[in-house]
């Protein structure tokens, strides 16, 4: 009977199982993912999301190549999520990612970063911080309007965000902001000083101006 699953059957006996915290048996969880490997192709982008948090949430990792296939698919169908879907895909999609420590290629992380842009107004302060962190533990510095733009819409929830929620986010921004060498965060301050000596600040780049401004946040 598995064969005859399709991935929204699929879907809902991996979900059902999470949260029921079932443990399958092996056979049928290996059969399983199987099955839903083979017909990746078939899976929507809530497919995808619905799959990748449910085996996360049961703390189960799948084989380095069934992970392999999970990101080379699910970014087949990110361009359609960002015009026609919701932004739940994203968050989920990325949290498995990160519970499963799987770095995806730089091509795919870009990618992502572009088609969740449209999603972002729609999200929850969870789900800002989700992508906030998600993306710093896959190591990932997206541009800096990026991040700026989620740090602005994080503000303006900032009332409605629980107070592990605020703290996520903050740990995150560095992560997605800051140069990774010491050398490069020397260079940017020097570039930061010339810019005001200058009058030339700019907005959203990792400077003293943007701590002073978010300090608050802390």
């Amino acid at each position: 009977q598995l064969l005859n699953l399709q991935p929204p059957e699929i879907c809902s006996i991996f979900w059902s199982a999470a949260m029921l915290q079932l443990q399958m048996p092996t056979n049928i969880l290996d059969s399983l993912l199987l099955e839903a490997q083979v017909k990746f192709a078939g899976f929507s982008g809530q497919g995808f999301g619905t799959l990748g948090w449910s085996l996360a949430r049961m703390d189960l990792k799948p084989k380095r190549m069934w992970i392999q296939d999970y990101v080379r698919y699910s970014g087949a169908v990110l361009p359609a999520l960002s015009s026609h879907g919701r932004d739940q895909p994203f968050t989920n999609i990325l949290w498995a990612l990160g519970c499963w420590e799987h770095i995806p290629p730089q091509q795919w992380l870009q990618d992502f970063c572009r088609c969740v842009v449209p999603q972002l107004r729609h999200m929850t302060p969870q789900g800002l911080t989700i992508i906030a962190v998600g993306l710093a533990e896959l190591h990932h510095k997206p541009p800096s309007p990026f991040t700026c733009y989620i740090l602005e819409l994080f503000h303006q929830r900032l009332a409605a965000a629980a107070a592990k929620e605020s703290a996520s986010f903050i740990w995150a921004l560095p992560r997605l902001l800051l140069p990774e060498t010491l050398s490069a965060a020397v260079a940017a301050a020097g570039d930061w000083q010339q810019q005001q000596q200058h009058g030339l600040g700019k907005v959203g780049i990792a400077t003293a101006g943007w701590l002073r401004q978010y300090c608050w946040l802390l």
